[in-house]
C-alpha cells in the first residue's frame, strides 16, 4: 500500500548549551511530490529566554519504496515479537493491530539547533508503535555530537518530538521547547548498522526505546498524531546533519 509523506521544518532556537546531536546515512532520497499543503502551519515568535521556538512549513511527498515479500514477511515476525515483549512487559494491553509498513526516509539540514520532520499522511493514530533501524552522518565533527534522530507525533494543537542524540542523550520535546533529557550511551551510533527507535503510546503513556533500552517515558495528551521521522542538526556547514530511516514500520491500535 502507497503511503503519503509531507515533510515540515521546524525552526526550534535552543541554547548554545544544548547537548544533542543528529543521525544520518548516505542511501539516496526517494522520489518526491508536492503535499497538498503548502502554507505554513504554525510560527511561534522566539522568547528572550532562548525557548525553542518554530516555524511549521510542509514541503514534499516522497514515493513509497518497495520491500520483496519474503523480507516484508520477516520483516512483520520481528515486529510481532516486539508487540508480544510489550504486552508482556504490560506497555501494551494486547497483541491486537494493524501493522503498516512504511517508507524508507532519508533527508538532511544545514541549521544548528534546529530540526525538521516529514510525516504519513494516510495514518492518524491515537495509540501506535512506530519503529525505524536509524543511521547518522554530519558535514563536521564540530558541535556533531548535538546531532539527533528521533520521530515527531503531532495533532492540532501541540508537536511532540523525541530524538537520541550522538552525545548519548535521549529528548522529548513539545512545541519545540525542552521538556527533559536522559542520557543512556554515547557509543550506540557507533555502531555501523545504526540504532533502533522505538515509540510506544497507548492511552497517553509514552515510552521511547533506543535498541531494547527504555530510554524516556512521558504522559502525552491529545491526538489522534500525524506521525513520522525528524532530523535534529548539530551544524550548520554544508548538508549539516543527515539521518537515514529505514524498515520503518507503524502500528496501530485502538
Amino acid at each position: 500500500m502507497k503511503t503519503r509523506l509531507s515533510q515540515s521544518a521546524l525552526i526550534a532556537c535552543v541554547a548554545l548549551s544544548l547537548m544533542l546531536s543528529a543521525c544520518g546515512a548516505s542511501t539516496p532520497e526517494p522520489t518526491l511530490t508536492p503535499t497538498i499543503a503548502n502554507t505554513a502551519t504554525k510560527t511561534l515568535e522566539p522568547t528572550q529566554t532562548l525557548t525553542p521556538t518554530a516555524t511549521v512549513t510542509p514541503t514534499r511527498t516522497p514515493k513509497p519504496t518497495s520491500t520483496p515479500n519474503i523480507a516484508a514477511t520477516q520483516k512483520y515476525d520481528s515486529f510481532q515479537v516486539l508487540v508480544e515483549k510489550l504486552v508482556s512487559e504490560k506497555v501494551i494491553p494486547s497483541v491486537e493491530g494493524k501493522y503498516h509498513p512504511l517508507d524508507d526516509y532519508s533527508d538532511s539540514l544545514a541549521k544548528s539547533g534546529y530540526f525538521n520532520w516529514a510525516t504519513y499522511n494516510d495514518f492518524s493514530p491515537s495509540n501506535f508503535i512506530i519503529q525505524a533501524k536509524v543511521k547518522i552522518d554530519n558535514e563536521t565533527t564540530e558541535n556533531a555530537f548535538k546531532s539527533g534522530c528521533g520521530f515527531v507525533f503531532m495533532d492540532t494543537f501541540s508537536n511532540h518530538a523525541v530524538f537520541f542524540a550522538l552525545d548519548g542523550n535521549a529528548n522529548y520535546r513539545t512545541d519545540g521547547a525542552d521538556r527533559g533529557s536522559k542520557y543512556l550511551d554515547k557509543t550506540l551510533f557507533q555502531n555501523p548498522d545504526g540504532v533502533t527507535l522505538t515509540v510506544v503510546l497507548y492511552n497517553k503513556a509514552l515510552s521511547f526505546y533506543v535498541n531494547d533500552r527504555k530510554a524516556l517515558t512521558q504522559t502525552v495528551y491529545g491526538g489522534p498524531f500525524r506521525v513520522g521521522p525528524s532530523i535534529l542538526s548539530g551544524t550548520s556547514e554544508g548538508f549539516g546533519t543527515r539521518c537515514d530511516f529505514t524498515q520503518v514500520v507503524l502500528w496501530e491500535m485502538k
